[in-house]
């Protein structure tokens, strides 16, 4: 490989570069390089798209309420002529009071013989009877035994018959025994994938992936994304731990935010030609090669604030990306990214 030396027209930094090839990746700043002739004439640098922005202020006045006119009561209602007028009061009918019944005189006694049992007091006359002596309980009050018993089962068996219910809502690790689906889509949206395959072939009518939607699952091995995917949301296979193969769509034009970060068994990924931006810390994972479809890719390196957009092998030891591969040549990442 013949390389030659050149300042990176963006960042100014020495960088190496492959005179074979027409366009370059900087290693510091990540942007790509287009390569003049062999002659080494100077590379101009783009000029910066610029971006007009108008936004419109639009003032509201608000206006003071409307006036609310006090209550007034009640209109009575009109009473049609030649009505009859309303009668009189009736008093209420008075009971008559009972005629005076004289006293009624004692007989006179009989005379008592001597040694003769004394005589019971008189009766009043009209006396009302002795009432029957109450007693002490109320014969209503009074319970069955066994009734009672009865009952104690019945709220024994009651309390059991709940508690039965509420073990079998919940599994044994105490965890709502609620199923599932394997895939949860919504206006063909991915939201959640609850399966435990190896082999997933996501549906040729999905448009998007959502956030998070395979987020830690830990026995998917191979996913194949379809080209009508136009979005795959940031975690979306973060801590798929078992994930080792995955197919990207042509049409993405973002690998976002902790897309597939801590997937251990991820070692090599190929980038889609339609792919404009890989967002920091996106693929720090088990990388080892990355293969890049386009040049207008670019990546976001590491620097005091946030972490590159994955990690490169500088030191050999098998901890990073260590190959790129573009037009299908094959370069050392730690000399790209020196």
């Amino acid at each position: 490989m013949d390389l030659k030396e050149m300042n990176c027209p963006f960042c100014k930094k020495n960088i190496s570069a492959d005179a074979a090839v027409d366009s370059w990746f900087c290693g510091y700043c990540g942007k790509s390089i287009e390569l003049n002739s062999a002659q080494g004439e100077d590379i101009k640098k783009p000029a910066k798209n610029t971006r007009k922005i108008s936004s419109i202020h639009v003032k509201v006045k608000k206006s003071a309420p409307a006036p609310v006119p006090p209550k007034s009561a009640p209109n009575p209602a009109p009473v049609p002529p030649n009505a009859a007028p309303n009668p009189a009061p009736v008093p209420p009918k008075s009971a008559p009071s009972p005629a005076p019944v004289p006293p009624k005189s004692a007989p006179n006694p009989a005379p008592v013989p001597p040694n003769a049992a004394p005589s019971p007091a008189p009766v009043p006359p009209n006396a009302a009877p002795n009432p029957a002596p109450q007693p002490l309980y109320d014969e209503k009050d009074d319970f069955d035994e066994d009734e009672l018993e009865n009952q104690d089962f019945d709220e024994d068996f009651d309390e059991e018959l709940e508690d039965e219910e509420y073990d079998e809502e919940f599994d044994d690790d105490g965890e709502p025994d609620e199923e599932q689906p394997e895939i949860v889509i919504k206006d063909c949206v991915l939201i959640k994938y609850n399966g435990k395959a190896e082999t997933l072939d996501v549906p040729d009518y999905i448009v998007k992936i959502s956030p998070g939607a395979f987020k830690g699952n830990t026995t998917l091995k191979t996913v194949n994304i379809p080209d009508s995917v136009a979005e795959i949301g940031d975690s979306a296979f973060e801590n798929c731990t078992a994930l080792s193969s995955v197919r990207l769509p042509v049409g993405i034009k973002k690998i976002d935010y902790k897309t597939f970060n801590n997937c251990e068994s991820l070692r090599s990924i190929s980038i889609p030609r339609t792919v404009r931006e890989i967002s920091y810390n996106a693929m720090v994972c088990g990388l080892r090669e990355i293969i890049f479809n386009a040049s207008m890719t670019t990546w976001e390196p590491e620097n005091e604030f946030t972490n590159a957009s994955f990690e490169v092998d500088r030191k050999g030891n098998g901890n990073g990306v260590s190959r790129i591969i573009f037009k299908k040549n094959t370069y050392n990442a730690a000399e790209i990214f020196r």
